[in-house]
């Protein structure tokens, strides 16, 4: 069968915060599927201002799924669908960070604001990604009232977080890394972005391939026509996969995804 869609996840898939960057095999692999056709796809919880050329190696995306599936945008950055939180969200998160002294920011269209305890996510952020340009100073709790965020990060203990989910409230904590955790709406995730964009492009989910690490690429794996797991992916994601593929520190992705497509590459 010919694939016609690639879906990858990007932080843990293809970089990790040993290496921030693209390896020149993955890039000769992703512009020779693009060169044959095949659609590459980023699916991540990054904004889109965070997956621009220059930061994928020069590799300019056919469409992006952002901010777990909150953002759809075309190859020039154009928004396609969106599905930004509400004022009522947002003000919840405000408080809950107020209250109890956590790092909190939001993902907008223009970049990344830090909301609360600004200096300890900005070491987290450069640490583990680098890209210090999305990190955009000065917001002073304003932001929003342009428009609302498309999802938000916090660092809060595990135990809250289980919590925070419990709860009634349309948002989600999903654990990223140690106590960080990816703040997402309830039933907006990549493979929802994934179903808008299919339908608009008229491919169907059997034409698919995806590549992911984390719990928020649970969903798009599950449903994709071929399932690649890193193999520094949790277990829950193991056991949907139709190829475990090296950790990305040893560039599994690359060499999985050249598996997939051989006749292409």
């Amino acid at each position: 069968m010919k694939y016609k869609v690639l879906f990858t996840d990007i932080d843990g898939t293809l970089m990790c915060p040993e290496r921030k960057f693209l390896t020149k095999q993955c890039k000769d692999m992703l512009t020779g599927l693009q060169e044959n056709g095949i659609l590459v796809i980023p699916t991540t919880g990054r904004g889109f201002k965070a997956i621009r050329p220059e930061i994928l190696g020069g590799i300019r995306a056919d469409y992006s799924i952002c901010n777990n599936g909150a953002c759809v945008l075309n190859r020039e950055g154009k928004i396609l669908y969106s599905h930004p939180m509400t004022k009522e969200q947002m003000e919840l998160l405000c408080k809950l960070a107020s209250e109890h002294d956590y790092s909190l920011g939001f993902s907008f269209s223009d970049g990344y604001y830090s909301y609360y305890n600004d200096s300890i996510f900005r070491e987290f952020y450069r640490v583990n990604n680098g890209d210090m340009e999305c990190m955009i100073e000065g917001c002073d709790h304003k932001r929003h009232l342009t428009d609302m965020p498309f999802s938000g990060w916090g660092m809060v203990p595990i135990s809250h977080a289980q919590e925070f989910n419990r709860q009634d409230n349309g948002l989600v904590m999903i654990p990223f890394k140690d106590i960080s955790h990816d703040i997402c709406q309830l039933g907006i995730n990549k493979k929802t972005g994934a179903d808008f964009l299919l339908e608009y492009l008229g491919i169907d989910w059997k034409d698919t391939v995806a590549v992911g690490d984390g719990f928020n690429d649970l969903e798009i794996l599950r449903a994709a026509g071929i399932r690649i797991v890193m193999d520094n992916a949790p277990d829950a994601l193991k056991a949907c996969a139709d190829i475990i593929t090296d950790d990305v520190k040893e560039d599994g992705a690359t060499a999985a995804i050249k598996k997939v497509f051989l006749s292409l590459t």
